[in-house]
């Protein structure tokens, strides 16, 4: 019984939308513009970043606490349901390590506040702020400074100092929002991820593509819902896939739909069944390894001692 490899039928996948979105004239994706920041009080506690970027960073910590509290309740129904560690792992695209910290912790791990190091720049923060009261902008000179007072860390911790404080005040001019070109291999990245990974911009990015051509949302929908058939390892649903790209012609999944349907057996095998062809397929890219390692300097009797040898 022959049992394809569940890795590379998504990565067979992956290659084809690539080789698509290639023939595509992506747009490129703005980031969002970062909050203006406050203005430093004289005589306050110098901060070592400007408030609205602590603003910032607060709003994305409380983010991802949430998302791990709504994993570490998933993972705890899941095995109050009665299901193990490995399956928790499989469903949720956790490690086992993880699946298995969040049943041990009475708690959420991860979700107490963090104590602030201290820096050797601390007992120093009092002198770079009066010196910038006294119009000194220069983090070279301020570096100097500080360096005949005792003070042994770098220059770049000095720098990030003063260029908060530049910053705060308004001394340099608002950068316009970044301009991030997509490229089609960070397309096929998005599309091994799974939908619930992918961050609040990638989404909105997909969806105003989707929104704009509506052949790339028919093959995006196809695609994921492919992926999401074998991460479910939804074997039932395989032939009906197949009949859709047919039936619809959506031509860049045709020919790896035609492929699916020459092997159909052992593709509705790999879903169905805990094997597959992957250990195969790890001892065939070993004995590549150990083959190039060799190439020109040693012949096939070493070679096969050194692949028996391992084993």
């Amino acid at each position: 019984m022959q049992v394809a490899d569940r890795w590379h039928l998504l990565e067979n996948l992956g290659e084809v939308l690539e080789r698509y979105f290639q023939t595509l004239r992506l747009p490129s994706m703005e980031a969002a513009p970062s909050p203006p920041a406050a203005p430093v009080v004289p005589g306050s506690t110098l901060a070592a970043t400007p408030q609205a970027a602590l603003r910032r960073r607060a709003l994305e910590q409380a983010a991802r606490q949430q998302r791990r509290r709504e994993r570490y309740d998933q993972v705890r129904t899941l095995h109050a349901q009665g299901l193990g560690i490995r399956e928790i792992s499989r469903r949720l695209h956790l490690s086992r390590a993880t699946v298995r910290r969040y049943l041990t912790s009475a708690t959420v791990p991860g979700t107490g506040p963090r104590r602030r190091r201290p820096s050797q720049l601390d007992p120093y923060r009092s002198y770079i702020l009066q010196r910038w009261e006294q119009g000194c902008r220069n983090a070279r000179a301020i570096y100097r400074e500080l360096r005949a007072m005792g003070y042994l860390g770098g220059r770049s911790q000095v720098a990030a100092v003063v260029t908060a404080l530049r910053r705060s005040a308004g001394g340099s001019e608002e950068a316009p929002p970044a301009i991030r070109p997509v490229t089609p291999r960070q397309l096929g990245r998005w599309f091994w991820q799974a939908p619930n990974r992918r961050s609040q911009a990638e989404r909105a990015y997909l969806t105003s593509l989707a929104e704009t051509d509506a052949h790339f949302a028919k093959v995006w929908l196809l695609a994921e819902e492919f992926a999401q058939m074998a991460r479910q390892r939804r074997a039932d649903t395989l032939a009906a896939w197949i009949d859709t790209v047919k039936r619809e012609r959506v031509r860049p999944l045709m020919g790896f739909a035609h492929r699916l349907e020459q092997d159909f057996q052992a593709v509705y095998e790999a879903w169905r069944l805990p094997w597959s062809n992957g250990p195969t397929e790890g001892w065939i890219h070993k004995l590549k390894t150990i083959k190039r390692m060799m190439y020109g300097r040693a012949g096939l009797d070493l070679l096969r001692h050194r692949l028996l040898c391992c084993i």
